[in-house]
């Protein structure tokens, strides 16, 4: 099978930049991410805003709180 290969810190992750642009975005650059990518978004570590294990097969994309 595939190895897993670790994008981000330990959780509860690398935290996001808010996007000066786009009130109420956040942005991360994965760098060396080849599709798919798993992604879980927590808020700031907390499980009251994580979500489910996401899977992402674009190279860049957006998620708005429950789909791509």
């Amino acid at each position: 099978g595939a190895t897993a290969t670790k994008l981000s810190a330990v959780w509860p992750g690398t935290a996001m930049t808010a996007d000066a642009s786009h009130s109420g975005w956040y942005t991360i650059t994965l760098a060396d991410a080849k599709a798919p990518v798993n992604v879980v978004f927590n808020g700031n570590g907390t499980d009251a805003q994580k979500t489910a294990n996401l899977s992402c097969t674009e190279q860049e994309a957006w998620f708005d709180g429950s789909a791509w």
